[in-house]
């Protein structure tokens, strides 16, 4: 089971993961689950602040995506356990934070 977890604020995934994701992993008695950190997606956009005249004085925004990858190893991969550990997992979605599960 891989579970792909998307935000734009990266304290919003590692709260996610200390409070939800690790307890429940422990109570279900998935031991040997890993936390892998994706690299950082940036998109940058350059706006013009006026669209007549001043041409050269332009704003710039970026936009990072941060994400990481949450690993359930093979021997833990029976049906009972994921459907109960995806169930708990999408009842306590937080705001901002995107999540696929990919069994």
């Amino acid at each position: 089971m891989r579970i792909i977890l998307k935000s734009f604020n990266n304290q919003i995934i590692l709260l996610f993961i200390s409070k939800i994701l690790n307890p429940l992993f422990i109570h279900i008695g998935l031991t040997g689950f890993k936390i892998i950190q994706m690299p950082v997606v940036k998109k940058k956009i350059t706006l013009n602040k006026s669209p007549h005249v001043f041409s050269k004085s332009k704003e710039q925004f970026e936009l990072c995506v941060y994400s990481r990858l949450v690993t359930v190893p093979k021997k833990f991969n029976t049906k009972n356990i994921l459907i109960k550990a995806s169930q708990i997992i999408k009842l306590n979605i937080t705001t901002g934070l995107s999540i696929e599960i990919k069994y």
